[in-house]
């Protein structure tokens, strides 16, 4: 019996082949933002406790006014920081929402070929079939055929 043979197998292994570069890519930009969402988590933590440092030290009646704008020149440094994090998270959403949908296209194109894959395989499988048992037919005729054949001969 001939094996299956999908004439766009080499096709189909390159969708697929491509999705999986997919899903690593999206896997690997998903790190990223979680890594860069703990650094954000971070710096607003850092950020609130300088806050109530500057809260408790402006009470208190031995601070300069040197400290103070210390203090208020760190928090806008953070402010930037802050800030420059954000844009990169919102980078980092956008690339994975790109990469998303690259993804599900590509999902998609994989799918249509192995739907594809599938039929032709199903035909080659009935047409194997129908061959078989022409087959089987051909050899019960022929058995019929000669057994009739005999009986003859026999009378």
């Amino acid at each position: 019996m001939p094996r299956f043979k999908f004439k766009l197998e080499r096709v189909f292994e390159v969708r697929k082949h491509k999705e999986e570069l997919l899903k690593n890519e999206l896997a690997a930009v998903r790190r990223d933002y979680t890594h860069e969402e703990s650094i954000f988590r971070e710096l607003i933590m850092e950020h609130r406790e300088h806050l109530d440092q500057i809260r408790k030290r402006q009470t208190s009646p031995d601070i300069s006014c040197e400290e103070m704008l210390w203090y208020y020149a760190y928090l806008k440094h953070l402010n930037n920081r802050i800030e420059r994090q954000n844009v990169r998270l919102q980078e980092l959403r956008r690339k994975i929402e790109e990469v998303k949908e690259r993804l599900i296209k590509a999902s998609q194109e994989r799918r249509v070929l192995e739907r594809l894959r599938e039929r032709r395989l199903e035909e080659f499988k009935l047409e194997q079939e129908k061959i078989e048992q022409a087959f089987l037919d051909e050899i019960a005729l022929s058995m019929y055929l000669r057994g009739a054949s005999q009986l003859s001969c026999k009378r």
